[in-house]
Formats: C-alpha cells, sequence, structure tokens
C-alpha cells in the first residue's frame, strides 16, 4: 500500500513479517498431534462430547509422551521416540497404544510433508508381554462344577469351559 499512511505501512509490514515468520515455523510434535487428531476424528482435541474409545486411546498416548511435545516433530529421530517408550513405566498394551500413535502420525506427517522419513517404524517395545491369561480349573475344581451343574451359572462356566467360549465374545 504505496498510498498509506506511516502508520499503515508498518502496520502492512508487521503483518507480513509476521505471516512470513508463522509460515517459516516447523511444527512441534503438539502440533502435528493436533492436525492429525482433528484430521482423524474429524473434531477438535478439546472437544466436550463423549469419546470413543480409540480417540481415548490416543490422547492417552499423547499424554503418556509429554517429552516430546515441545520438540519439533521433524527433527526427531527413532532415539527420541525409543527413549519414551523405554522410559515408559506402563503395561505393555500402553506401550502398544503409543507406537500406534507414533505410526498413525508419522503417516499424516508424511503425506503433508511434514517430515521425511517414519522413524516410527524403528522402535520396538523392549518389555515382555504382560497380558494376564487365565488359569484353568483343576479337576477337583471341575469336579465341583460338575456338581453343582444344574445352577445356572455353574451351567455357563462348564460351557465356557468345554467350548473354549468367552465371555467377551
Amino acid at each position: 500500500n504505496l498510498n498509506g499512511t506511516p502508520d499503515s505501512l508498518l502496520a502492512d509490514y508487521t503483518q507480513a513479517f509476521r505471516s512470513w515468520e508463522l509460515e517459516d515455523q516447523k511444527p512441534t510434535f503438539r502440533d502435528v498431534f493436533l492436525q492429525y487428531y482433528k484430521d482423524k476424528f474429524k473434531k477438535d482435541y478439546e472437544h466436550h462430547e463423549k469419546k470413543t474409545s480409540m480417540e481415548n486411546s490416543m490422547r492417552s498416548a499423547y499424554k503418556n509422551s509429554s517429552e516430546l511435545h515441545d520438540r519439533i516433530f521433524s527433527e526427531l529421530v527413532a532415539n527420541d521416540l525409543q527413549n519414551v517408550l523405554d522410559a515408559c513405566p506402563l503395561k505393555h498394551s500402553s506401550l502398544e497404544l503409543i507406537v500406534v500413535l507414533y505410526h498413525q502420525m508419522y503417516q499424516y506427517a508424511l503425506k503433508n510433508d511434514i517430515c521425511e522419513k517414519d522413524y516410527s517404524r524403528f522402535i520396538t517395545i523392549n518389555k515382555d508381554e504382560d497380558d494376564e491369561h487365565g488359569v484353568p480349573f483343576s479337576d477337583d475344581e471341575l469336579s465341583i462344577l460338575w456338581k453343582n451343574k444344574d445352577n445356572p451359572t455353574v451351567e455357563m462356566m462348564l460351557i465356557m469351559c468345554y467350548s473354549g467360549f468367552r465371555i467377551s465374545a
């Protein structure tokens, strides 16, 4: 605006400089997560309506990666991601969710030219699987169940024992 006042010229210059400065800024892990979240779930991270289990899982994985939040995403390497996993005291299943989040964030970042390489491919969970598995009934316990087979609850337990049917099914 060549016809403007000195104040308006300064304002135009300041606005142009701020725009350039913002465009030149590289997104942080937090920035990429928020963009990924909005793209995946079609809503902002701060929304207050009921969340799906996948949303809750990704939000938890994000919170468990707090040491990465302020880091420039494109400057992260496999060791940065691996260190978060190795330092996390949570169970194996929670670590799996963190890995899923990293994979999905890198997928989003690659398709949007935020980074050039997917470092999530190189991380591993260095903790033994800790899922608890059921302990089968002993012969004595099965005998007690058979003696009480007329009870509807016991009947269902016997069906589950011999058919492989699970409560979750």
